[in-house]
């Protein structure tokens, strides 16, 4: 049965959130903003998020949403992603998230609906991305008869269980690489095994990336990169070589990746633009930054930023160039183990996204 989404659930936005990091604390209620939906989707614990106590609360009049309660973004860049979550607890919710209260128990199925009916579709000017709460109510959804959505929510989920499991063992991949990493070379911060160091302004030139406009933002070509992998695609080249990236923005900000030439790096990033000494190799440097908690450098604002100058005046490690190759020796062979459990990641992904389209499309 089709029914509009406002008849079954109630529709609304969060508040907005208590300016100042003293408004926030590490006990109370999770107060959850656009930028968590990525970490809390891929996995994360609502647990880990910024909290607020009952008086924080009280004062600015927020409002608690019910466990089950389906999130998305409904404005900002954001709400180009796409991002569905749903709430495992009560929580506080801040105003660019619109807040799906099922009227009865169908959560999981409108968090299944929503992934596959992603509310980014609703955007009408990507230039100015919002979603209006009128466009949301007004969706009709076949909500289906008990049984059949209990048939769907148990076949989908048992899929999302196998794919969250080969992903594990993606995760104890890296987690054999991480080790070996302090096997072979300690930790990179305390030099603990006593290796050569030098300053990172000996070793490399960090660059800011550049901002790619709209209208040079394609589905293929030249990948851009961000702080968090590829961003989009254009058609004009910015770095010829491999190199690494740095996420200098937002909750990327820290974050370190390798990646292959030719490329282009977005505007939130930073990227190794000039390599002054051969005594290292780039992917080992790589493994040495990744190795490194650069998140402690990030400023206090609400939109975390991390600039150059850690990264220039950080002492890396260089231990013997054959002992660098011998690691990434290591890192390759465990690579190959990557790919093949990745390879059956896609597999199940695309049954996944054939029952998806079989009873939502």
């Amino acid at each position: 049965m089709r029914q509009l989404l406002r008849n079954i659930a109630e529709i609304g936005a969060g508040q907005g959130a208590p300016q100042g990091e003293s408004n926030y604390c590490d006990y109370g209620i999770p107060f959850v903003k656009a930028g968590n939906l990525q970490e809390l989707t891929a996995g994360g614990s609502i647990d880990d998020i910024q909290k607020v106590s009952e008086e924080v609360a009280k004062i600015h009049k927020l409002k608690l949403y019910p466990k089950g309660t389906v999130l998305f973004a409904k404005s900002g860049m954001s709400c180009l992603k796409g991002y569905v979550y749903t709430l495992p607890q009560d929580a506080y919710v801040v105003s660019h998230l619109a807040c799906i209260t099922p009227k009865e128990d169908i959560s999981e199925y409108l968090r299944l609906y929503f992934t596959f009916h992603r509310p980014n579709q609703l955007v009408k000017d990507a230039a100015y991305p919002s979603i209006s709460l009128a466009d949301i109510g007004n969706l009709e959804i076949d909500t289906r008869d008990e049984q059949t959505r209990e048939h769907i929510i148990l076949t989908l989920r048992s899929v999302e269980e196998i794919i969250a499991i080969r992903k594990q063992e993606l995760s104890v991949l890296d987690d054999l690489i991480k080790a070996r990493f302090v096997e072979m070379f300690g930790d990179p911060v305390k030099n603990d095994k006593g290796f050569d160091s030098k300053l990172g302004s000996e070793v490399f030139k960090l660059s800011n990336g550049r901002f790619v406009p709209e209208g040079k933002r394609f589905d293929s070509g030249i990948p851009v990169y961000g702080g968090n992998g590829i961003s989009w695609y254009t058609d004009e080249l910015l770095f010829e070589k491999d190199t690494i990236v740095v996420g200098r923005v937002g909750f990327q900000s820290g974050n370190v990746h390798l990646v292959g030439g030719p490329l282009w790096v977005s505007d939130n990033a930073m990227y190794i633009s000039s390599f002054y000494d051969d005594g290292y190799d780039l992917q080992f440097l790589s493994a040495v930054m990744e190795h490194i908690d650069f998140t402690r450098f990030q400023d206090a604002g609400d939109l975390k930023k991390i600039t150059q100058k850690p990264f220039m005046q950080m002492l890396y490690i260089k231990p013997p160039i054959e002992m660098q190759q011998e690691y990434n020796a290591f890192v390759a062979q465990v690579d190959k183990s990557k790919v093949a459990v990745q390879a059956a990641v896609e597999k199940v992904q695309l049954l996944f996204d054939s029952l998806m389209q079989q009873y939502f499309g």
